[in-house]
């Protein structure tokens, strides 16, 4: 498993979208944000797999948009990032994915699991 930290939104001229979405940059600005950072996400997995033929599934998506307290549609614009993904790898590309919904408190977590014991034929 590959785990990338954060990343953020860089244009080909190399700056950035910056603001809160909902107060100086519109949701339509946070979508294109959250598509970069997406792209952003795929052009660095690229070369750990050589293609992205490589990437089986994609796991897991948290999601964090600066807004003010007031706004909503946090998840909505995480989505255009999720879309990205199952546009590049079907259902495979559709995460786990946090992204505040107006909760006061949202919590992550990751499990794993032992499979079942098979009996190996004899």
């Amino acid at each position: 498993m590959i785990f990338l930290s954060g990343f953020g939104h860089w244009k080909s001229d190399g700056t950035c979208i910056q603001g809160h979405v909902g107060k100086g940059l519109t949701v339509e600005e946070g979508y294109a944000a959250a598509r970069l950072c997406g792209l952003s996400l795929l052009a660095t997995l690229r070369p750990d797999f050589g293609t992205l033929d490589g990437v089986e599934r994609i796991v897991n998506v948290p999601g964090f948009m600066a807004s003010p307290p007031d706004s909503a549609g946090h998840s909505s614009v995480v989505d255009r990032c999720t879309d990205l993904f199952v546009d590049s790898f079907g259902d495979e590309g559709r995460p786990a994915r946090s992204a505040s919904r107006g909760f006061a408190v949202e919590i992550e977590a990751v499990a794993s699991a032992r499979l079942p014991h098979t009996p190996q034929p004899s």
